[in-house]
């Protein structure tokens, strides 16, 4: 759905798997990826957080922190 645009549905999506388990790091960047899409930079960049401390070591997560800003 994010791939298709369709960003309030893919957060819709995200969000109960991460309330349905314990979230891993990809799945907390995907939901700062949609949060950021949605135009909510703050709760990307929380999620982001959520994501490197869950030991995300993606180069891009870290340049999505230091700019705030998205990247594919």
């Amino acid at each position: 759905m994010f791939q298709q645009g369709k960003f309030a549905d893919a957060k819709t999506y995200i969000e109960q798997a991460v309330n349905l388990d314990e979230p891993d790091a990809v799945l907390l960047e995907h939901l700062g990826d949609v949060y950021y899409k949605l135009n909510d930079k703050q709760k990307a960049v929380e999620y982001w957080k959520k994501s490197l401390a869950k030991g995300n070591s993606d180069p891009t997560l870290q340049r999505k922190l230091n700019d705030e800003t998205w990247y594919e």
